[in-house]
Order: structure tokens, then C-alpha cells, then sequence
């Protein structure tokens, strides 16, 4: 059995991981889990490492993928913020880094082109896609309505199974992939 992880990295708030099985392209498991705000950078981090090995049998999986770290958001760099999201990979890539277990990383507007159908696609979108292809992720996805009403959604859930969707539709040698495995 040859499985992908993806991981959705949303900072201190949020994290989606997903299991895919390569051979079935069928999507096997997805967690996500909200942070306590008072846990430790290294308690998030290692958090994120249990969170992997509690969907894949460490022998089944052949790759891990999750989104290449943007230095600019919103035409500004925020230095602390690639920081954080690069510990996260680095404990990813230490943990798990193998020439059995590739680690992989891919821009967001490439998987959002191929899983989407556009590289400008928006979290709404990535919702309503796993809504639609995977409805049995809707408890997971569909949180509770806010103070004012509305209806709140897992983005970085629907964002990890978007990616993981993603690296079974290109396969492990895509050049769209950077790989980081030895990185």
C-alpha cells in the first residue's frame, strides 16, 4: 500500500493533513486540529508530527507534500511568519525524509490550476470542491457558524486534501514538485 500525506500549514491557528492512497488515488483519512494558544512553537510542531503518523503507517507512506512557503503576502515579507512555516517543514523533512518517504513541496498556484482549474482560485473554491468530491469530509469541513451568524469553513483542511489531490493526479516525478527531501 503506497500512501501521500499533504499538510496544510495555517500558522498557529489550524492545521489539515490528508492520506491519500496512490494506487486507488482514493482519499483514506484527513484530520485537522485547532491550537491552544498557549502551546510552545515545538509543542505546534511536534503536534503537526502526530498528527502525520496518526494517518499513515510510517511504512506505507511514500511521500509528504504541502505548499512551498510565499515570501511575499500581500506585496509585504513577514519574516516571523516564513520563520514558523519553515521550522514546520525542517521537522517535517527531519522526521520523515527518506529515500523511502520523499518530502515535496509545490506552489499554490499549481495546485490550485490542476485540482481547481485555476491558479487564482480562492479557499472558497477549495471548500466547495472537497464538499462536492468529498462529502463525507463534511463534519470536518462545515465548523460552526460564527458570533454573527455565518457559516465558517475548514480551508486549510479542504487546502490539505486540494494538495493531495494534487500530487496523485502529477504523480511523485512532476516537475511542478520541489523536492526536499535531502534538503
Amino acid at each position: 500500500m503506497s500512501n501521500i500525506i499533504s499538510v496544510d500549514i495555517a500558522g498557529k491557528a489550524r492545521v489539515g493533513i490528508s492520506c491519500f492512497n496512490l494506487q486507488s488515488k482514493k482519499l483514506i483519512s484527513y484530520s485537522s486540529f485547532s491550537f491552544d494558544r498557549k502551546l510552545s512553537s515545538r509543542e505546534h510542531r511536534d503536534k503537526i508530527i502526530e498528527g502525520i503518523y496518526s494517518l499513515s503507517d510510517i511504512k506505507d507512506l511514500d511521500a509528504i507534500i504541502f505548499e512551498r512557503i510565499n515570501l511575499y503576502r500581500n506585496s509585504k515579507i513577514s519574516l516571523p511568519t516564513i520563520l514558523s512555516l519553515a521550522r514546520v517543514q525542517t521537522s517535517i523533512i527531519d522526521e520523515f525524509g527518506s529515500e523511502a518517504c520523499k518530502i515535496f513541496d509545490v506552489n499554490v498556484q499549481s495546485w490550485k490550476a490542476k485540482v481547481l482549474g485555476s491558479r487564482t482560485a480562492t479557499k472558497e473554491d477549495a471548500v466547495q470542491f472537497v464538499l462536492t468530491n468529498y462529502p463525507r469530509t463534511r463534519d470536518l469541513i462545515r465548523l460552526p457558524d460564527d458570533k454573527k451568524g455565518r457559516k465558517v469553513y475548514n480551508h486549510d483542511l479542504a487546502d490539505a486534501i486540494c494538495i493531495g489531490k494534487f500530487l496523485v493526479d502529477v504523480g511523485l516525478k512532476s516537475e511542478k514538485l520541489g523536492d526536499l527531501t535531502n534538503a
